[in-house]
Formats: C-alpha cells, structure tokens, sequence
C-alpha cells in the first residue's frame, strides 16, 4: 500500500476521474476521423484497453455503436480479470529481491 498524504491521494483519483470523464466524449469524437482504419470492434477493444473505468467504457462504447460497446466491456474486463493473477506475481517477484 502507498503510504501518501490524503491529499496527494485525492488529486491523482480526481485526475483519473477527470481525463476518463473527457474521454467519454473525446474518443467518439474522435472515431469518424479513425474510422477509415479501425472497424467498431477493433476501436471498442482500444476504449476498454484504455480507459481507467468501467462505467466510462461502457459509455463511450455506446455512444459509438453497440458492437464498439460490447468488444469495450470485453476487453476491459480481460484487463480487470487479468489485474489479480498480475499482481500475485508481482508480489512474488518483489519478495525475491
């Protein structure tokens, strides 16, 4: 655990809410002008690749197509599925050195 002031704690959450909140908007912005190279799919595996939050990745994934919605939610809960057997090992290898 992180030993940090709680208000040092309170910017860098606020932070990650803040850019994922703009991002909910910025990146179906952004999709018309990827669209030439990235199906619906492929940019909903990017959104829930990228984005820090749930909630966040379904938003943004619907707001593009409900295909781009559900490889977003796919995608992201592969990252959150993966999050405890990543950190079990980095506990071992920390214990290591």
């Amino acid at each position: 655990v992180v030993k940090a002031e709680a208000s040092k704690v309170t910017v860098a959450v606020a932070t990650v809410v803040i850019f994922g909140t703009i991002a909910i908007f910025l990146y179906p912005a952004m999709y018309p002008l990827l669209a030439h190279w990235f199906s619906p799919e492929t940019y909903g595996i990017y959104i829930g690749s990228t984005m820090h939050e749930v909630a966040q990745v379904v938003a943004a994934g619907h707001a593009i197509t409900p295909e781009a919605e559900n490889a977003a939610v796919i995608a992201k809960m592969l990252r959150v599925m993966m999050l405890a057997p990543f950190l079990i090992i980095l506990a071992a290898r920390v214990k290591q050195l």
